[in-house]
Order: structure tokens, then C-alpha cells, then sequence
């Protein structure tokens, strides 16, 4: 015994040192790479989002670029200029139409300006700023100048500022109108409003970066797409001073890791902010996870290393353990094994040994259970069925003779559901036979309660020779017709149908009788809403497993519904 022990716990260890060791050095490689391999994620990551952002905003500005040029050389604002006249009315609405032509779909995103330098009036989609009309150098950021500086080039400039509408606005594209001999005649001008740009770069960002801005580096100017208040220059975030002209890159500084990439236009980039304790949260997140599954390994190593050992001297165990119960008498002891070794060998003859034992003691409960049947079987034939159809055919004559006819229909639609009932070995019938079947019995029921029941039993023909169980619709139509109709006042009506749903057949029991105020459940006992429900159920069961259903729904005073569902099963295929 102490032998097995030592020998036991040996296996133990041999078995738990080879699971784990493994395991350890495979969890302290992941977690030393785990930093890296979360900050290169969230590098990629943070570039594919700038780089997405970038895109929807550079289709978006060249559009508001396009729209400058073409208006800044537009023939009729030119002609304008040039005769330095004011304009009639219907000239001036058709200059107006062709503004918010140009800017349409963005009517409420920018403002379209065109500046007069000459008589010909300044026009706008909105209110001129004040400071536009003043003109000079410092005007709208100085954009004037640039434009006029560079006559043949649309300029953007940052200027940050709210229109007379209560927008705010943050980028404004200027374009020079000048005439043949290059004299300065006016300016196109078009504000862009800071809110659809924000909500374009959100839409792409998908909440990634928390913090989106906007930057000149040029000018050390930058624009917060979150934070009005934050637009300016770069005391709010010095970092952003770190951003190169024209070049994309990503940086770490202090708390923050910073992605950038130029815009098309202008000196303009796209930088986005990530907080590095988010990056270190999910780094911390990772460790935890690898800390559970060094765990949950060290706990498998020990079970496997538990089972495997124990597996090895269990069968042993087992042997001793059956032999013993064999000596106490208990011969339907047997051994499960698999094994093909000198213990498998022991448990095989072990099992043959104590099988012809097993076998006696099987052939004597067989000769038990057919002296039941037998048994059973004297029982049903003591009463005899051609003594019943003998009896009713008697019955049957006498109420022929004496003129009863109502009585002559109840015997012969009884004696059919009798001879359904005792005559058929079958378990599963048509539901043709199936209707016939009910159509006797309500047809006596009927008779019993005259006018105040009707019936209707409505199956289609083409599936007069699918089977269903014997006698499994009679029992709900006998519920319907004592439960639901027997206690009502007035005429009740029972309704039969059947159709094919999805490869199954559906038939709908329906009455307008008193309805029940507690649904039958298949948790009931038979007490608790008679045999009927719970035999059904039990069979449908037996027969056809999940592959059956039986719902029940009900309220007091609006009748019944009973729906059976059974798989599609012809005649001649079972």
C-alpha cells in the first residue's frame, strides 16, 4: 500500500512539473512582449484613423476650392467689376442664384462672399463681416494680403471668428479677381464653419482619438474640433508645437501620444491625441488576462496530472474492488475498460467470468415481464369485442324497428368509434381516419346537445394520407366540447383544421366556449386537468421528441385554442 502511495504521487509530480514549466515560460515571454505589441497597435491603428480623416477632409476642401475658383472667374461677376456699376434687380437675384447654386448642399456649413473693390456691390449667402468691407492687411487673418500677394492661388488661412448667424467659423479659403492687366478688382471668399468640419472628423474617427485638432504650424495656430475655447495658439497643449511642416509623424509626449498628417490645403495638419494611460489601461488589462490564464493553466496541470496519475493505479483499484462485491453476491458487477495491457487482460476475464451469471438472471426477468404481458392480454380479452358489435347491432335493429332514428345514428357512429378503438392494432392512423373519427363523436355530441352545438372539420385533401398518432385529437375535442361548450350559454362552435407549416403539419383545435382562466402546462399532473392533455403530450413525446409540439392558449370567456405540430409522415413511409 505505501509502495502504491509513493509510486502515486511520484507520477503527480513527474506529470504537474511537465504541464507547468511550459506553460511559465510561455506566459513570461508574452508578458515581457505584451508593451510592444499594444503600442504598435495602437501606432497602427492611430495612423490608419488620421490617415482616413485626412482623406474625407481633403475630398471636402477641394470641393470649397473648386467652388472659389470657378466663382472668382466667373464671367458675369468679372464683367461686374469691370463696368463698376451697380447692379439692376433682376441681374442682381440672378448673381445671388448662381452663389447658392455654387454652395448648395453646404449652405448651412459655409458663408459665400464676394468683395468689391470697385462700385459693383459686395455680395454674400449671409452677412458680410464688418471687417471684410474695412478691408486692409490684417483683415481676416490677413488673407487679403496673401490673395493679393498671390493672385493666381486660392490661400487658407485660419480665422477664427463668429458670423453674424452664431456659427463659428475656423478655416476661410480667399481667391483674387483680377482683370487682363492683372488689376486687383475684388475677392471670392468662403468661411467654412468649425461644426461640420468637427462632425466629419468625428464620423471618421469613431471615438479613437479623444482629442481631434487642426494645426498650423506655420503660424503656431491650432483649432480644438471639441473645444471652442482651446482655438488658438498652442499654450494649451505645447506639445502641438512639436508638429513639422508638410510632414506626417507620431511622438510621444509626456501623457499624450500625438498622430499628425498634412492637409492639401494650406499649411494645415490633422492631429489626433491619445492619452497614454488609455494605452497603459489596456496594457494592465492584458497582464491581468495573462495572470488568469497562468492560473487557470496551473490549475489544469494540476487536474490533468491528478487524472493522468490516478489512471494508472485506479484499474487496479477497480479489480479489487469488483472482486469484492462478487463476493457478496452482486453478479451484475462489470469492469469498463479500454485497455489493452495485462490489467486491460484481468478486467476482460473478469467480465466473462461473471457473465454468464448475468445472463441467467436476464432470461428470467425476460420470462417475468412476458408472463405480465400474458398476463395483460387475459385481462383485455375478457371483454369481447364481437359481443359489443353484436350488442350494438342489436340495439341498432330495435331502434329501426321502433322508428327512433336518433338513436340508430348514435349506435352505428358508436360502434365505428369502437371499432377504431379495439379493433385497430395500429399506432399511427390517417388523418382522414383521424377526422372521421372526430366527426362520429361530434356528431353524437350533437345529438345531445342539439342546436347549441355546431362543428366544422376543415382538412385539406392533399393531406387526407399523412399519419398522426392514434386517438390523439379525439381526447382535445372531448375537452372542448365537456369544458368548454357544456356550461355555455347559447350556441358553441368547434372548429378542426389543418395545414403545412415549414415540413411540418399544424392542427388547430378552436372553440368559443367558456375558455380556461389557467393554462395547461406539461408540468401538471394528470389530477390537476384530468388524463387527457398529459396523455397527449406523453405520446407525442414518446413518438416524435422535440420534433412535436403542443400549445395551449386560452382566456375566460373567449374560448380555446389547441395547436398541435407533428413532422410530415406519409402513409407507406413508416
Amino acid at each position: 500500500m505505501l509502495k502504491s502511495v509513493k509510486f502515486f504521487y511520484k507520477l503527480f509530480i513527474a506529470f504537474l512539473l511537465t504541464g507547468i514549466i511550459p506553460i511559465a515560460l510561455i506566459s513570461t515571454v508574452f508578458a515581457f512582449l505584451s508593451g510592444d505589441i499594444i503600442t504598435g497597435s495602437y501606432k497602427q491603428q492611430s495612423k490608419i484613423t488620421v490617415e482616413r480623416i485626412v482623406e474625407s477632409l481633403n475630398r471636402q476642401l477641394d470641393k470649397y476650392r473648386h467652388t472659389v475658383y470657378a466663382m472668382s472667374e466667373d464671367p458675369e461677376i468679372m464683367t461686374g467689376l469691370l463696368e463698376n456699376r451697380h447692379l439692376e434687380r433682376p441681374d442682381l437675384l440672378k448673381l445671388y442664384q448662381k452663389m447658392y447654386t455654387a454652395i448648395s448642399g453646404n449652405i448651412d456649413n459655409v458663408s459665400l462672399h464676394i468683395i468689391s473693390l470697385t462700385d459693383f456691390p459686395s455680395l454674400s449667402t449671409q452677412q458680410i463681416p464688418e471687417n471684410y468691407l474695412n478691408g486692409g492687411e490684417e483683415a481676416a487673418g490677413g488673407i487679403f494680403w496673401l490673395s493679393s500677394d498671390q493672385p493666381q492661388k486660392t490661400v487658407t488661412v485660419f480665422n477664427n471668428f463668429t458670423n453674424a448667424r452664431g456659427d463659428r467659423v475656423m478655416m476661410t479659403f480667399c481667391k483674387s479677381i483680377t482683370d487682363a492687366r492683372g488689376e486687383l478688382l475684388g475677392f471670392v471668399v468662403l468661411d467654412i464653419n468649425k461644426n461640420p468640419i468637427a462632425e466629419l472628423c468625428e464620423k471618421e474617427n469613431n471615438n479613437f482619438f479623444n482629442e481631434l485638432f487642426i494645426v498650423d504650424p506655420l503660424n503656431n495656430l491650432a483649432s480644438d474640433l471639441n473645444h471652442d475655447e482651446n482655438d488658438g495658439n498652442f499654450s494649451f497643449l505645447p506639445s502641438l508645437s512639436d508638429i513639422q511642416l508638410e510632414t506626417a509623424g507620431q511622438f510621444n509626449r509626456g501623457d499624450r501620444m500625438i498622430v499628425h498628417q498634412p492637409l492639401d490645403s494650406g499649411p494645415f495638419q490633422v492631429a489626433g491625441s491619445v492619452p497614454m494611460n488609455i494605452i497603459l489601461s489596456n496594457l494592465s488589462y492584458l497582464i491581468r488576462i495573462t495572470l488568469w490564464v497562468i492560473l487557470f493553466s496551473i490549475f489544469l496541470s494540476v487536474l490533468l496530472a491528478f487524472l493522468v496519475s490516478r489512471s494508472i493505479s485506479k484499474p487496479v483499484h477497480q479489480l479489487a474492488v469488483a472482486m469484492g462485491r462478487v463476493e457478496e453476491g452482486d453478479l451484475s458487477v462489470r469492469i469498463k475498460s479500454s485497455r489493452d495491457d495485462e490489467i486491460g487482460l484481468l478486467n476482460k476475464r473478469f467480465n466473462i467470468m461473471t457473465e454468464q451469471i448475468h445472463n441467467l438472471l436476464d432470461e428470467m426477468k425476460e420470462e417475468q415481464a412476458q408472463l405480465r404481458i400474458a398476463e395483460r392480454k387475459a385481462l383485455q380479452a375478457q371483454i369481447n369485442p364481437h359481443f359489443l358489435y353484436n350488442t350494438l347491432n342489436t340495439i341498432k335493429s330495435i331502434a329501426k324497428l321502433e322508428g327512433v332514428g336518433k338513436i340508430t345514428e348514435i349506435v352505428t357512429r358508436l360502434g365505428k368509434l369502437l371499432r377504431n378503438t379495439i379493433d385497430s392494432n395500429r399506432e399511427m392512423v390517417t388523418l382522414r381516419e383521424s377526422a372521421e373519427l372526430i366527426e362520429d363523436y361530434l356528431a353524437i355530441q350533437r345529438i345531445r346537445f342539439g342546436d347549441r352545438l355546431d362543428f366544422n372539420i376543415d382538412i385539406p385533401e392533399s393531406l387526407n394520407n399523412f399519419l398522426l398518432p392514434k386517438l390523439i385529437l379525439q381526447p382535445i375535442v372531448e375537452n372542448a366540447v365537456i369544458h368548454g361548450l357544456e356550461g355555455k350559454v347559447g350556441k358553441g362552435t368547434i372548429s378542426v383544421t389543418a395545414s403545412v407549416r415549414q415540413g411540418t403539419i399544424l392542427i388547430e383545435i378552436v372553440d368559443d366556449g367558456e375558455g380556461m382562466s389557467r393554462l395547461w402546462s406539461s408540468h401538471d399532473s394528470p389530477e390537476d386537468e384530468g388524463i387527457g392533455l398529459s396523455n397527449v403530450h406523453k405520446r407525442l413525446q414518446l413518438l416524435f421528441g422535440n420534433s412535436a409540439e403542443l400549445e395551449i392558449s386560452s382566456s375566460p370567456g373567449a374560448g380555446t385554442t389547441v395547436r398541435i405540430v407533428i413532422p410530415e409522415i406519409k402513409e407507406g413511409m413508416m
